[in-house]
């Protein structure tokens, strides 16, 4: 239905995830120095980096769904706060420019333009973006709730985890945080939120090293080995 979009380069390598998010960014910030960029809640350290440091724009992390970037755009634009751009890591983009319609095809021909006027300067696409650096470790594990009432059961559980991270030395709350319990960590970070629809707590995970996700997802299954409704066999 052409509500997304991603991108390859000339070496061949996808351009997508937290990519496509610093790509729109890039081209936004052409016309719109300064904007806030609205993404969902799953986006990385190294993005938000990209976006304030390298374009310097500002990012605002907010929930997964393409309507709540969208509105949450919108809702900054009447609050005199100017917001172009509402993307997800999915793909779902939307322009203030374009009426602030989920419009994959739109994004998509700002992006051949971009390629068309790189060409005839001898560059090419990725050079947008070649300042945008990658976590090391990215892993994501979706955990069933077995319960009925699994809203309140993850909303409990996501209390708890709160609370559990307030009484780490090692750990901190990722604040201003909109979704979820967003944790940091040493050497990256770990997000554990309710599903939109499922009964499914989705982890992200991201680390600055090697390898940083299985440490991570130690110090999670210690955590949640005391939750009797989790099918924690996904964490195996």
């Amino acid at each position: 239905d052409v509500d997304r979009s991603a991108a390859v380069d000339g070496r061949g390598r996808e351009i997508a995830r937290n990519g496509i998010v610093a790509m729109a960014a890039a081209l936004v910030a052409e016309e719109h120095p300064g904007t806030t960029v609205v993404t969902d809640s799953i986006t990385s350290r190294q993005l938000t980096s990209f976006i304030e440091d390298k374009l310097g724009l500002k990012h605002l992390r907010f929930k997964r769904g393409y309507k709540n970037v969208i509105n949450k755009s919108k809702e900054l634009n009447e609050q005199g706060i100017d917001s172009q751009l509402a993307i997800e890591t999915s793909g779902h983009a939307a322009l203030k420019e374009n009426y602030f319609l989920d419009d994959g095809a739109y994004l998509a021909v700002k992006i051949v333009i971009k390629a068309a006027r790189l060409k005839k300067e001898g560059q090419t696409l990725d050079s947008v973006i070649a300042e945008l650096q990658e976590p090391a470790d990215e892993k994501e594990i979706r955990i069933p709730i077995v319960c009925s009432d699994f809203g309140p059961y993850g909303d409990k559980l996501l209390e708890d985890l709160a609370e559990f991270v307030k009484a780490s030395d090692e750990l901190s709350l990722e604040e201003p945080n909109y979704e979820g319990v967003r944790i940091n960590f040493p050497d990256g970070w770990c997000l554990l939120r309710k599903s939109l629809h499922d009964p499914i707590l989705p982890m992200n995970m991201a680390s600055d090293k090697s390898g940083g996700c299985t440490e991570i997802k130690a110090v999670m299954a210690e955590f949640l080995a005391s939750y009797d409704q989790l099918d924690l066999s996904v964490m195996e």
